[in-house]
């Protein structure tokens, strides 16, 4: 009986020394790397501290979750970001790959507390080695209220060499466009101007990550209040919007003097605008000319964010 057992003992001793044998060669295929990525915070903080964004546009907060191709989560890290700084940066520096490199996918998300997921996601419960939610497939179905801070998102994947140390800067893009409406009075009167609305200029939804060239048809009209413009001054509103398409271009619509104005938007040189896409800053400016209210008359001038000319007057 003691023969027997001894030898069914040497038996389980010598697999398992042949299966820690295994273990030990199939990590050693694997090694670290590093990967320090780079987040702008749009800061650009001017040399008195102040910035040129609003309040609610700057980054307060920023998380970075990095994950394997098949969904299994290996980071998932939230900061908070001072008022003066101007980027974050992470260190990744326990990511393991094989020989051959891997792809890990990096998800960054900036003021989360103004998403509005049409499925809420519990952001701390993305803990490490747990399946991530498919969060390219995610929706954000509100725009943010009042207060709340606009969100920026970006996603990007990177291929992870062992023994490397890779660095890459990911700008993060706010999750709608902005659009920012001024009247100039250069009339000798106070001026009223009412019913102010870009009709089916916002879409109802948006993916939480943009994908360019796929926007949705705008469904809701973006409103503004009236607007009393004592004379010689101005007057500007801020809204925004989840990006759109729009095959025959937007037009704004206001009433003045009892009179319904429509302002078809263009760009000069390029025709009319049919996107109103993510990320992007649209200011238009009405001027109202004359010696009096009578004679006053509506000029246009829309300039996308990046571009440095100015468009086309309307009459």
């Amino acid at each position: 009986m003691k023969k027997r057992f001894v030898y069914y003992m040497s038996v389980l001793l010598a697999t398992a020394g042949i299966m820690s044998s295994c273990i030990k060669d199939d990590y050693a295929t694997t090694e670290n790397a590093t990967v320090t990525m780079t987040f702008s915070t749009r800061a650009d903080t001017q040399p008195e501290g102040s910035s040129p964004l609003a309040s609610n546009e700057e980054m307060k907060t920023l998380r970075v979750i990095v994950a394997r191709r098949n969904g299994k989560v290996v980071y998932n890290i939230k900061r908070d970001i001072e008022p003066t700084e101007t980027s974050k940066t992470f260190v990744f520096n326990e990511l393991t790959a094989d020989a051959q490199g891997e792809f890990f996918d990096f998800y960054a998300i900036a003021n989360e507390d103004g998403l509005h997921l049409a499925n809420p996601i519990n952001w701390d419960e993305i803990t490490p080695n747990t399946q991530l939610p498919e969060l390219e497939k995610s929706k954000l179905s509100a725009l943010p209220a009042g207060d709340e801070n606009i969100p920026q998102t970006v996603f990007r994947s990177v291929k992870v060499v062992p023994n490397a140390s890779d660095n890459f800067s990911m700008p993060l893009q706010f999750t709608v466009a902005k659009v920012s409406l001024t009247f100039v009075n250069n009339t000798d009167a106070e001026q009223t101007i009412s019913e102010v609305k870009l009709p089916f200029a916002s879409a109802d939804e948006t993916p939480l990550f943009g994908k360019e060239g796929e926007y949705l048809p705008g469904t809701k009209n973006v409103e503004w209040t009236d607007f009393r413009i004592p004379a010689g001054e101005t007057s500007t509103q801020v809204r925004y919007l989840y990006e759109s398409q729009s095959d025959s271009g937007y037009t704004l619509e206001a009433m003045w003097q009892g009179e319904k104005r429509k302002l078809p938007l263009a760009i000069d040189g390029k025709g009319p605008i049919t996107q109103l896409v993510r990320n992007r800053q649209f200011n238009i400016t009405i001027t109202l000319t004359g010696s009096s209210a009578e004679e006053a008359t509506l000029t246009c001038e829309i300039v996308p964010w990046e571009a440095t000319d100015l468009g086309p007057t309307f009459e």
